[in-house]
């Protein structure tokens, strides 16, 4: 549990209390959150994903070298465990409340409702910006952003993060988080999906670089738009490879 007397020390909002949270919290995205019941007044209780408490469960329910292994007990500061309790608890449709690893059928409903709900604000951010129809596009690493030119009426740009690539020379798919070609910057919060893919047991979604179809891209880009809650989905040729980018109206 924390120790309201304990402080650490962290690099972006000083010092704050000591918490305990699984690894996957630490680094996912709508991982699920299960908190210590061991002392209901403890604000920051002990925290672990979905599925580190399946593993707990599996092993008896008990913290053993089974569970502890696999959760990879990580500290974090007060703050930075309120960013990652609101950001795990907040669940996408489709992945349902109280399940970790997702069976067949529910990573095939999650995958549908990704790909419908990416369709409708698609729909909804051309018929707003027309980007679709533009000219041409101009992206630029450094902030990230894409800007949209058409030539009768002014650019737009909006800030954008790289999934992924296709390669159509390899037929291969690379995360953006495995391409050393693609800053932190550039990604935006698209780390994050590894460990969902970890939790959810995702393996095309926790797995760095796969064999895949340009129709993969769009479905891993659609699933990331609906975790991450962007406006828009992109897909930008960069001489062999398509990069496949969200797009964020802000």
């Amino acid at each position: 549990m924390s120790d309201l007397n304990t402080s650490i020390e962290c690099p972006r909002h000083g010092s704050g209390t000591l918490t305990y949270v699984c690894n996957h919290l630490r680094g996912g995205v709508a991982c699920g959150y299960c908190p210590s019941d061991s002392d209901p007044d403890d604000p920051y209780p002990d925290a672990w994903c979905g599925r580190c408490e399946e593993v707990r469960i599996e092993e008896g329910g008990a913290w053993n070298d089974t569970s502890e292994a696999f959760a990879e007990i990580q500290l974090l500061c007060s703050q930075c465990y309120d960013e990652t309790k609101a950001r795990n608890s907040l669940l996408p449709a489709g992945v349902p409340d109280g399940v970790g690893q997702l069976r067949r059928i529910q990573a095939a409903n999650l995958l549908e409702a990704a790909t419908q709900s990416t369709e409708r604000k698609q729909e909804a951010f051309d018929a707003a910006t027309g980007f679709l129809s533009a000219d041409k596009w101009f992206y630029e690493p450094e902030t990230s952003e894409l800007r949209f030119d058409w030539a009768n009426r002014p650019s737009r740009t909006f800030r954008a993060s790289v999934v992924g690539s296709f390669s159509t020379r390899t037929h291969t798919w690379m995360w953006s988080w495995f391409n050393e070609g693609v800053s932190e910057v550039m990604q935006g919060d698209v780390w994050q999906l590894r460990q969902f893919g970890v939790c959810r047991g995702l393996e095309r979604v926790a797995e760095p670089h796969w064999d895949a179809t340009e129709l993969d891209g769009w479905e891993m880009t659609s699933l990331a738009a609906h975790i991450l809650g962007a406006d828009a989905v992109y897909r930008a040729p960069m001489d062999h490879q398509l990069w496949f980018m969200l797009l964020f109206a802000e």
